[in-house]
């Protein structure tokens, strides 16, 4: 659901958000940045509130809902678990940092398309990153 939706929020949001919004994402860009690699609680809150701002500076309430709701279970025991397994493998908060920053300098610019992609990417590797742990 969220390779779906999201890549359309942050599509809509490399054109819509105001300069506030924008300041926003790049602050929590900046915390989630300063965290190392063990601090899976503070960079999953950091994560949580970036891909929630960019839903907000979509300016879509339908969308933004069904966003909402579905990081609304990212706090389930299930996802939570998968999740923290994943993350715990080195290099990956790391890696979507980078990923965040890259959306980010996407969205600052305008280039809708490519925060599009770049967004169906980042999901794209956390599905196989969470997934591959399963296996």
């Amino acid at each position: 659901a969220r390779l779906i939706l999201e890549p359309q929020l942050a599509k809509l949001a490399a054109k819509r958000a105001t300069k506030e919004d924008l300041e926003a994402m790049r602050s929590i860009l900046e915390e989630s940045e300063k965290l190392d690699e063990s601090e899976l609680e503070k960079f999953e809150v950091c994560d949580e509130k970036f891909h929630d701002l960019i839903a907000k500076a979509a300016y879509n309430d339908v969308l933004s809902r069904f966003a909402q709701s579905i990081s609304n279970l990212r706090g389930s025991k299930l996802w939570g678990n998968m999740k923290y397994r994943s993350l715990r493998k080195g290099g990956r908060v790391s890696r979507y940092k980078i990923e965040h920053r890259e959306i980010y300098d996407a969205l600052i610019n305008r280039e809708f398309n490519k925060a599009e992609s770049l967004t169906k990417k980042h999901l794209t590797d956390i599905r196989r990153d969470i997934f591959e742990d399963v296996e």
